[in-house]
């Protein structure tokens, strides 16, 4: 069982998982069963969504960034049989960043739809404090609920890419072409000049080279959506406020001002 490990060995476990490595790939380096590796990392990350919501109080932020980064969990839909299990298909992961410390301060897992944009827009708006300047991608639904849960403290702006080509094409591996960027001004008065979700679009590219399931061509898509949820929460946690970022020189949590040193990974698991 996951809880008969040694701290040292959890310790190591999860430190494989957050800097990349597959779950068999942890079974290979350090003998533990796979099974066994899941339970622990279910465990975990559902001890790092209670800090999450123990540790990230009303933050004082300028400026959110927000976008959803695409994953799958058993086939990704198109491929869809009628008596595959319901949570199996495409899954979306929104992020909302601060943009200077690169803090995540939400992230919300599930269909691309209006109720988790909901869930993730409210999360968002409790854990930000003051008026905030906010930018995503043109996806409709939040025009919809970032004014609903922010109100007027919102001065919110999209960026809206369009591409050349169908990027919709199964074979295409890399980005389509973009054609023209335009700024769309949804509510308040977000400021000309910061205008974007670079921020975010970098972060995303970050998870993606730290969190395996979320590595495209490859065979390490989660199966089950709670496993997705709680990889999910471990790496916020672990980014937040166990990874010291480069440009920083510390950790987001410490930037922000929610921490006073570098957590060690012991810190995000249960007692």
């Amino acid at each position: 069982m996951a809880n008969h490990l040694k701290p040292e060995k959890q310790k190591t476990i999860i430190s494989l998982l957050c800097e990349g490595c597959t779950v068999r790939g942890v079974e290979r380096v350090t003998g533990v069963h796979r099974d066994t590796i899941l339970r622990l990392q279910t465990r975990v990350g559902e001890r790092c969504a209670e800090i999450m919501e123990e540790e990230i109080g009303e933050v004082l932020t300028s400026s959110v960034q927000c976008d959803e980064l695409y994953a799958f969990v058993g086939k990704k839909e198109r491929r869809l049989a009628p008596d595959d299990p319901l949570e199996w298909g495409d899954a979306y992961t929104f992020v909302g960043i601060d943009r200077e410390s690169k803090f995540i301060i939400a992230a919300e897992t599930g269909r691309r739809d209006e109720a988790t944009t909901e869930q993730f827009v409210e999360t968002l708006s409790r854990r930000v404090c003051g008026d905030v300047q906010i930018f995503t991608d043109g996806f409709l639904p939040y025009r919809t609920m970032i004014p609903m849960h922010f109100g007027r403290r919102a001065h919110f702006a999209q960026v809206v890419k369009h591409f050349d080509g169908d990027d919709r094409d199964e074979h295409r591996y890399s980005p389509p072409q973009v054609r023209s960027v335009e700024h769309l001004w949804i509510q308040g008065s977000p400021k000309a000049g910061q205008v974007s979700t670079s921020h975010i679009e970098r972060s995303n590219w970050t998870i993606r080279g730290n969190l395996r399931r979320f590595t495209r061509l490859s065979n390490g898509f989660s199966r089950k959506l709670a496993n997705l949820r709680a990889a999910v929460a471990l790496y916020v946690c672990w980014y937040n406020w166990c990874k010291k970022h480069t440009t920083l020189g510390t950790t987001p949590a410490c930037a922000m001002g929610l921490a006073s040193s570098i957590w060690p990974i012991e810190d995000l698991l249960p007692v």
